[in-house]
């Protein structure tokens, strides 16, 4: 089958209204089949079926409907007789495609940018770089505003060298718990308390709340103590906080979380050792790579995901370490017949302590990712995990 007419080929004259708005599809010189020009629907069209069916989807075709309604026509029982084009709308969707996927505001001037949305709805207006500024400063105040309204009293700081970063959470009228980081910024040098507490206390004045701060979420360390201890004073004597401040700090729990972990490793450090020196064994070079995947190949383990190495300071990637690497148990005790060098491979006890440390930490590890989750309320949460 052919479409559209063809040179040398003799054919019918098309005398149907449809052919306005379909292409048809010959087998050899008679039409056999009918397609929209407007969503690329094909129909069959011959003496025996008609056009009629070609004329019942005009009437339901959106790729018309829409065509139509942007050239401002009329087009009856389409799903989209009500749409009317919005420019403020438009420069809308504009701001946020040029904010989520960070663009240049020059990108509104790029002749082929131009072109496309020209292309795409004629009725647009197109508007310079510091106009699309202008309307993304906008947007910022105006969900500044929008958020000023709805804040609520509890704040998360992370104080890392030289920066300060507020976290506010608060609730929306459909009980939705949100949260947004509404403060990040540097901190004048020396680091210290003082410097934090006016740094925070300015912070508050200039977005007003002072009256809506119920606590503060903070890792313990002397600089934060100090911090606090001002701001706590400061809310006091003013009479801001509830119950004489005494919920005004709360813990991070998942710093908890973590101190007690790092405690426990104190005392079963032997097994994870072992364990981590026998991995950076297999990966520190190719050979031993290829060596150790034919250990596991020879021994039949069929876990796709190969044992990491950890990172020292954070028992979480210990305890990944570790799950994974009793996994390649059999693996391990091959390679120390089959490699000479190998000589980190943990001894029976180690591997017996290595499954039972997982089986503690997996528990802590639970507990972290529930009291981490940012999609519900997780205080409630704090006494079922940790104990």
């Amino acid at each position: 089958m052919q479409k559209g007419t063809s040179q040398g080929t003799r054919r019918c004259k098309l005398r149907s209204k449809i052919w306005k708005d379909f292409e048809p599809i010959y087998d050899g010189k008679t039409i056999a089949e009918a397609q929209c020009l407007h969503c690329h629907k094909i129909f069959k069209v011959n003496r025996d079926v008609g056009t009629s069916s070609c004329l019942r989807h005009l009437n339901s075709c959106e790729g018309k409907a829409k065509l139509y309604l942007m050239l401002g026509l009329s087009l009856p029982d389409t799903s989209f007789k009500d749409w009317k084009f919005d420019q403020e709308t438009s420069r809308k969707e504009l701001v946020k495609l040029i904010v989520t996927h960070a663009l240049p505001f020059t990108i509104v001037e790029y002749p082929k940018s131009i072109s496309i949305v020209s292309n795409l709805n004629p009725w647009f207006t197109h508007v310079s770089r510091t106009t699309i500024k202008s309307d993304c400063i906008s947007s910022y105040e105006h969900a500044n505003e929008k958020l000023r309204a709805c804040l609520s009293q509890s704040m998360d700081l992370q104080t890392n060298p030289g920066y300060l970063s507020v976290t506010c959470h608060f609730i929306t009228a459909d009980w939705k718990i949100h949260k947004r980081v509404i403060k990040f910024g540097l901190v004048e040098t020396p680091h210290d308390g003082r410097n934090l507490f006016n740094a925070m206390l300015k912070f508050i004045i200039e977005w007003n709340l002072e009256n809506t701060i119920f606590s503060i979420t903070l890792d313990n360390a002397q600089v934060n103590d100090n911090f606090l201890k001002s701001l706590n004073e400061n809310l006091l004597g003013k009479q801001l906080l509830l119950a004489e401040g005494v919920m005004f700090h709360c813990h991070c729990s998942s710093r908890v979380f973590n101190i007690e972990v790092q405690e426990g490793l104190k005392i079963m450090i032997d097994a994870a050792s072992t364990i981590r020196e026998s991995v950076k064994y297999v990966k520190s070079s190719q050979g031993r790579k290829q060596r150790f995947e034919k250990m596991i190949e020879e021994v039949g383990i069929s876990c796709q995901k190969r044992p990491p190495l950890d990172v020292r300071t954070r028992w979480n990637s210990t305890f990944h370490m570790l799950s994974c690497a009793l996994e390649y148990k059999r693996a391990f005790q091959s390679l120390t017949t089959d490699d000479i060098q190998y000589t980190h491979e943990p001894l029976v006890e180690e591997w017996n302590m290595a499954r039972k440390l997982c089986n503690i930490l997996g528990v802590f590890s639970t507990g972290t990712e529930v009291l981490s989750h940012c999609n519900y309320p997780t205080s409630s949460l704090y006494f079922h995990q940790i104990w």
